[in-house]
């Protein structure tokens, strides 16, 4: 009998994405979430939970209020056109830190509340469409993560320089500290 930070009269599934507005990762994620969102989307609760920005730059700044981080939670709503609910986790991202480090994870909670399926990286939609239909059809999903980090950085590549550009100044700075040899490359498919 835990208890849920969403509530319903009716037991509900959902599937619960992290992400922000200077992550590659969840640009790169956004088209696959809305084509699941259309498949699964009138039998699963999809909600994107606006974290901390992930390379906060001077166009989108690190939120220091509520306010800020749901004015990000709202551009990115719109930046990548998600017909579902976009949610904010506090200021200190409680939520986020509690399931996952990762800026773009994925999470799948069945109706008793219980935490199913996790991808490490919610562009790895081949294993979350798999998962969705068995929870959507009311079963267990068979395997409880997928861990395909390679595949996730190979697809979020494209959108490096992009995100980080729109980011602003010091976006770029703060990728290279967090991760040098994706910045190098990032930076070299930027000069292409």
């Amino acid at each position: 009998s835990g208890s849920c930070w969403w509530r319903s009269e009716k037991p509900i599934r959902v599937q619960l994405v992290f992400g922000s507005l200077t992550c590659p990762m969840t640009d790169s994620s956004a088209p696959g979430i809305n084509e699941l969102y259309k498949k699964y989307g009138d039998r699963v609760r999809f909600v994107l939970v606006a974290v901390r920005e992930a390379h906060p730059g001077s166009a989108a700044p690190q939120p220091q209020t509520y306010e800020e981080k749901f004015e990000h939670a709202k551009a990115v709503r719109d930046l990548h056109g998600h017909k579902f609910e976009v949610a904010v986790d506090d200021i200190n991202g409680t939520l986020h830190r509690a399931l996952s480090t990762k800026p773009n994870s994925a999470y799948i909670i069945d109706k008793d509340g219980k935490i199913v399926f996790r991808a490490q990286w919610a562009s790895e939609t081949g294993a979350l469409a798999k998962a969705l239909g068995e929870v959507a059809d009311g079963k267990s999903p068979r395997r409880s993560q997928s861990n395909g980090t390679m595949g996730a950085m190979i697809r979020m590549f494209r959108y490096l320089p992009p995100v980080l550009d729109r980011a602003g100044s010091g976006a770029w700075r703060d990728m290279s500290r967090a991760m040098p040899p994706v910045a190098m490359s990032g930076s070299a498919l930027k000069t292409m």
